[in-house]
């Protein structure tokens, strides 16, 4: 018979048995645990992931989209003047700009175009990198990324993006955001120094400067103000003095200020503003730019869009990166500031009496500033998926399809260029005249509107043809538009008022016709009314009469929109 346990004993088996079992549920509990930690860590690791895969997509956009644009425009000249303006004159109110744009130039030359788009990609990288990083104090990261991107790429503004020389104004407005988010970090040093290179990279730095300075000003952060405040006023003292003082560098200031003069300008340049970055032309410039996509670039587009939406499962609110329906962050301060950045430019502008804002030709450029409000209120606008979605597929698509217009248009500058290189008569030296007359290929047509400047002007068209020629151009180039009137014994540009004597005969070369041909002066009045006359505003292509009486009475200058 077995004997039972003694009580003891079974009061240590007892006890052993639950030692086990806490055993047991102590190496599950550190099993959960260790599993739930992983688990964090490998949704912190997807989320960095998707983020960069955000980043890629965006820099991926920009690389296709500036790839084989080469130069256009003013580059011509520069290129080929680098030699003769060793010192840089061209740059002196603008110091900065020497290492940025100025010894590319020197260094390059025209013919290696490939490189142009390299530094084209890398100050658009650069300048969408520093936006991303102001934009991340206002917004979850991957907003913030939509926020740069839109900035950056704006469609309002693409000269900005595509044409070199002009980059500038998109670097001044990324190093003064970078300049914005160091001070934020109490970094100011280099906050400061990051001012003083936005300052002297441009002459539209003041704008930024001030603008985003109010933001500080306005809660008492006075320190963080003066490190905006302060590079650029010693930019103002020292452009005035070159400018006005020394008369070098490229003067902008007037020297007379007529204050209804200014008052009108400023309103235009509000009204063309608002037009510019959200009204008709926007849609218009948008509508055109999609007629103009092609097929490769279609699917490429529709690849940075898959990539975008892989990039943590939505397209530009990733999960977990603080919640989809989160409001932005932006104070009421900033939201003042991004008003004044406009209206500095707007006032800008209004005060030199030039670049009206318009969303096409290359002077779109001084959109930049609007561009920003747009993108600040677009990004906050946009909290749902679906809008994100939506406006990240608009902006790859119409980005896509400027950059096809933008090549279509370097195909035909080069073709140009190699014309007139194998025209025997152009290139024998002997017309008998000092004196070309140009027609045909003076602006790009995106859509309906004139876009990218090539031979509408004297100051592209003459570098142009000293590049197809070399040393066998014994002529200057004068493009010949629908604005020039006929004179006894002369043709004149009743734009600018220039006055070319002309005996007898005009030699004229049709570019698109790539044809020399000799016109007796007293045909030319034929010739020029077939002369078409460029549509650069949608305004010219309505005919509602008194908007057109009502533009030419507030701004006489605006008349050559029709002729």
């Amino acid at each position: 018979m077995e004997q039972k346990k003694a009580p003891v004993t079974r009061k240590w088996a007892g006890l052993a048995r639950k030692m086990r079992l806490c055993a047991r549920y102590r190496l599950l509990a550190a099993r959960a645990v260790d599993f739930g930690t992983s688990r964090r860590i490998l949704a912190s690791f997807d989320r960095m992931r998707s983020f960069a895969l955000l980043h890629v997509a965006f820099l991926a956009l920009f690389a296709y989209s500036l790839h084989g644009t080469g130069l256009c425009c003013d580059d011509f000249d520069i290129a080929l003047s680098r030699a003769d303006d060793p010192w840089f004159g061209y740059l002196l109110a603008n110091p900065a700009n020497i290492l940025t744009h100025g010894l590319p130039f020197r260094w390059i030359g025209y013919e290696r175009q490939w490189l142009y788009d390299l530094l084209k990609f890398g100050w658009v990288a650069a300048a969408y990198a520093m936006t991303c990083r102001f934009g991340s104090l206002f917004f979850p990261p991957a907003r913030a990324a939509l926020f740069a991107a839109l900035f950056v790429f704006y469609p309002s503004h693409d000269a900005t993006s595509f044409w070199f020389t002009t980059q500038y104004l998109l670097l001044t407005a990324a190093f003064y955001l970078y300049a914005f988010y160091l001070a934020s970090r109490e970094r100011l040093w280099s906050a400061a120094a990051m001012a003083t290179l936005g300052s002297f990279v441009s002459y539209g730095s003041s704008p930024w400067a001030f603008g985003l300075g109010l933001a500080w000003l306005a809660q008492r952060q006075f320190r963080r103000a003066a490190v905006l405040l302060i590079p650029n006023l010693v930019y103002i003292g020292y452009y005035a003095a070159l400018t006005l003082g020394l008369g070098l560098g490229n003067k902008r200031l007037p020297s007379e200020v007529d204050f209804a003069s200014l008052a009108r300008n400023l309103v235009l340049q509000i009204a063309g503003g608002v037009d510019a970055v959200f009204g008709p032309s926007l849609w218009l410039k948008l509508w055109y730019a999609l007629g103009s996509l092609t097929l490769a670039s279609a699917l490429v587009g529709a690849a940075i869009i898959v990539l975008l939406a892989h990039s943590a499962r939505v397209v530009l609110l990733a999960r977990g990166a603080r919640g989809a329906g989160e409001r932005p962050r932006v104070p009421r301060p900033l939201w003042v500031a991004v008003a004044a950045v406009a209206l500095g430019g707007f006032g800008m502008f209004a005060l030199t009496g030039g670049y009206p804002q318009s969303a096409f030709g290359m002077g779109n450029r001084v959109t930049v500033y609007a561009s920003f409000a747009a993108a600040v209120v677009l990004a906050c606008a946009t909290r749902h998926t679906w809008s994100s979605g939506m406006l990240a597929a608009l902006l790859v698509f119409a980005s896509l399809g400027l950059s096809d217009h933008w090549r279509e248009w370097r195909g035909v500058q080069d073709a140009t260029i190699a014309a007139v290189r194998g025209d025997a008569d152009l290139a024998s030296g002997r017309l008998g005249t000092d004196r070309l007359f140009v027609v045909g290929h003076d602006y790009s047509r995106l859509g309906a509107i004139a876009h990218i400047a090539f031979l509408a002007h004297p100051w592209i068209a003459d570098p142009v043809f000293r590049i197809a020629l070399g040393r066998g151009k014994a002529f200057s180039t004068v493009p010949l538009t629908s604005r020039f009137t006929v004179e006894p014994g002369a043709l004149v540009n009743s734009g600018d008022g220039q006055r070319y004597p002309v005996a007898g005969e005009v030699l004229v070369y049709d570019s698109q016709a790539r044809q020399l041909r000799r016109i007796d002066l007293e045909d030319m009045p034929r010739f020029i009314a077939t002369l078409e006359t460029p549509k650069r505003h949608w305004i010219q292509l309505v005919e509602i009469p008194w908007i057109r009486s009502l533009i030419l009475r507030w701004m006489p200058q605006l008349g050559y929109l029709w002729r």
